[in-house]
């Protein structure tokens, strides 16, 4: 039997009808749980079943898509309780940017959320697209297309090529040290004729980008200077970095260039209390932070401990003085590097008088040898070298990969920075294997006149130049200890002078050959730069990416 086609037709409009009230958005319980968003009258939405928050760490979220270009909605979002009563509620105004915004609310334990009601003072209303509960995210963000704004976020401006967000007190949690700020951001220099040279015959460009993060809370400002390769990168602010909680950030870029915010997060950080044992557990950082990191803020009085967190298993140590170091790393450096001492374990009264370093570096493999060596000899170790073992365990170098770097607080500020950017180089060598090989390629090239004169500099420096891979290390972290535009001075200047005190009768050839341009310093800077910044993203003499303005 033939039906009429009215027949389809109304089924078919019946089918599409259920469809569309099937499809309507759904609202997560963040547990696996889901039902659909019911509305219940002018900018009303209710739940068929009221859900508890299931833990102490849940927050509300609205996702929607704001409304027609030009029509921006200034609306209030509050959260309900069984009852109709209101568990939270949050300024929701999508003109800010005419992204998909996911935004959460904030609720207090034990919560049942029923439903959202949504009042609109003035413009269309958003397209809600979903609903439910997530854990809290304090910050903002931004993804391709969608806006993710956490808890704790009071206003985003989002101009061109810059940010700036304000954020509540109660974003920090309990106590003004229990937290880090993680920052996502990416430069970008100015257009320049010169660089787009350079990329055209296939060369990367030098230029560098700049930028200024301020950080403001009642009276108190803190001023960053940021100047880096252009690209992404991952910020680590610290109470000891900042020195209070931010209520203001703002991100602008510096000579015609861009700073774009992919993330901000205030993340809760535990600090451990002294009377709890020392931290084993680095911060997250990188070298500038461990520079102009206030040692008030230290979790113990002797050393604080960080993780250069864009090359995993490199920690570095700062330590508040000679003493506390050579406890920890003296007798380490006579059994790694001293020439006349390695791989023989010490006695503290064999080296007393001696001098140690006042900035170390050690790989994983030495590390290992060296505890090893002490236990298989029953060799007794003091109780900082013990606790570097349980620091190096816990981080899973010992036995693993990685590096521990140290300076100490007893140096200079000027001092620090060039100890610091010496040994940071060393831990690149010891954690880049593509590196590490192009610096040794240029060490085995060297012949002559250049190897004498290597051979004389690492010998003046008690290092056993016949060690090719510590010869290659050594080279390159003096390469790029400073600036190309500095290695004439430290090297045929500074260099040559002591070098003549330590061997008078190499004098008259290293005036000879240091005086008419030999060397070739210049030459191995440039041949070793492109696999730097291929392999680390860095420079030579630049590892301290922002300073703090007035240090």
């Amino acid at each position: 039997m033939r039906l009429p086609r009215i027949f389809f037709l109304l089924a078919a409009l019946g089918l599409a009808s259920c469809a569309g009230r099937e499809r309507g958005p759904l609202f997560l319980d963040g547990q696996g749980g889901a039902q659909r968003i019911r509305p219940a009258g002018e900018g009303r939405y209710l739940l068929k079943r009221a859900i508890p928050p299931g833990a102490a760490d849940r927050a509300f979220y609205l996702r929607y898509r704001p409304a027609a270009e030009g029509a921006g909605t200034a609306a209030e979002l509050r959260v309900l309780d069984p009852s109709g009563g209101v568990l939270a509620r949050a300024e929701l105004n999508d003109g800010i940017t005419p992204l998909e915004v996911n935004q959460q609310v904030a609720l207090s334990p034990g919560s049942r959320v029923a439903g959202f009601t949504l009042a609109v003072e003035s413009g269309r209303r958003p397209e809600i697209l979903e609903a439910g509960l997530a854990r809290p995210f304090v910050g903002f963000e931004l993804a391709p297309g969608r806006l993710h704004l956490g808890i704790g976020v009071h206003g985003l401006p989002l101009p061109p090529g810059s940010m700036q967000v304000e954020l509540a007190s109660e974003s920090y949690g309990v106590g003004d040290q229990d937290w880090r700020i993680e920052l996502d951001y990416e430069l970008a220099g100015p257009a320049d004729w010169a660089d787009l040279r350079l990329l055209e015959d296939g060369q990367e460009p030098t230029a560098r980008a700049r930028a200024r993060f301020t950080a403001t809370a009642g009276g108190r400002r803190a001023v960053f200077e940021l100047d880096a390769l252009p690209g992404a990168r991952r910020w680590f602010l610290h109470p000891g970095t900042i020195g209070f909680a931010p209520a203001r950030l703002a991100l602008r870029p510096l000579g015609g260039g861009q700073a774009t915010v992919r993330r901000l997060e205030v993340v809760p950080q535990t600090v451990r209390a002294q009377a709890a044992g020392p931290a084993l557990d680095p911060l997250p950082a990188d070298p500038a932070t461990v520079l102009h990191y206030d040692p008030r803020y230290w979790r113990q009085p002797d050393y604080e401990l960080f993780a250069w967190e864009r090359f995993p298993g490199l920690l570095i140590l700062d330590t508040a003085d000679y003493a506390v170091q050579d406890r920890f790393f003296k007798r380490l450096a006579f059994f790694v590097e001293k020439e006349g001492y390695r791989g023989r374990l010490v006695t503290e009264q064999e080296v007393r008088g001696l001098h140690g370093y006042n900035a170390h570096d050690y790989r994983a493999e030495d590390l290992e040898r060296f505890f090893s060596d002490a236990d298989a000899q029953g060799f007794a170790l003091n109780p900082e070298e013990e606790l570097l073992r349980a620091i190096l365990a816990a981080n899973g170098i010992l036995g693993g990969q990685g590096a521990v770097l140290s300076i100490s607080r007893e140096s200079s500020e000027v001092l620090r920075d060039l100890l610091l950017t010496h040994e940071a180089f060393h831990g690149l060598f010891f954690t880049l294997p593509r590196y590490r090989e192009a610096c040794q390629a240029v060490w085995e090239d060297l012949q002559g006149p250049e190897r004498r004169f290597w051979s004389l500099f690492l010998d003046w420096g008690s290092y056993d130049y016949r060690d090719g891979y510590l010869a290659a290390n050594e080279m390159q972290a003096y390469l790029f200890q400073q600036s190309r535009a500095e290695l004439n001075f430290y090297f045929r200047h500074l260099a040559a002078g002591r070098l003549e005190r330590a061997f008078p009768r190499e004098a008259p050839w290293l005036r000879e050959f240091l005086g008419s341009g030999g060397g070739g310093f210049e030459a191995a800077f440039d041949r070793l730069a492109p696999a730097l910044r291929r392999e680390a993203g860095l420079q030579g003499g630049r590892v301290l990416e922002w300073r703090k303005d007035g240090i």
